[in-house]
């Protein structure tokens, strides 16, 4: 059964949130010491590859992210094409899923790690308001500060 939202067409301009595990929750993109993220080179594999999405992608724009020890939170706005772009309009879980394999692959081939591997789901919110975007935002740039309180904490 799909968590995502029946009916919803994830293609649609818009704001939308989401959360993406590292498999096993596996400690692999940073650590956090004073409140602080420490990116090791997985993480910054993965942060470049989320950086490409834009330019993957001409309708998506990126807002505020951050790679947190075993997971990544992110805005993606699905933005309206310019008329003189062409193509269809990735869906969202078309564009989470080239992500996930970019960086699987780059993780793997650069780090000698093959075990690397991202949870098979992710979550997903539809940012509906502006208030909404406004607490999710700060959500993102406090999760840094929460990490030791964070469900998907573990220690290193």
């Amino acid at each position: 059964m799909s968590k995502r939202l029946a009916g919803y067409e994830y293609s649609l301009p818009g704001f939308y949130f989401v959360t993406i595990c590292t498999q096993q929750h596996r400690l692999i993109f940073s650590t956090i010491v004073d409140n602080q993220v420490h990116l090791k080179d997985p993480g910054k594999i993965a942060q470049s590859m989320w950086l490409t999405l834009s330019t993957r992608f001409a309708h998506v724009k990126l807002h505020e992210y951050v790679f947190m020890p075993n997971h990544m939170h992110g805005i993606l706005e699905l933005t309206d094409l310019d008329p003189t772009q062409s193509g269809p309009r990735a869906p969202l879980w078309e564009i989470i899923r080239v992500f996930k394999a970019a960086t699987s692959y780059q993780i793997r081939r650069s780090e000698g790690q093959p075990w690397f591997a991202w949870h098979e789901e992710y979550h997903d919110e539809i940012i509906r308001t502006e208030a909404a975007l406004q607490q999710i935002r700060q959500y993102i740039l406090d999760n840094p500060v929460r990490w030791s309180q964070d469900k998907f904490y573990r220690r290193y």
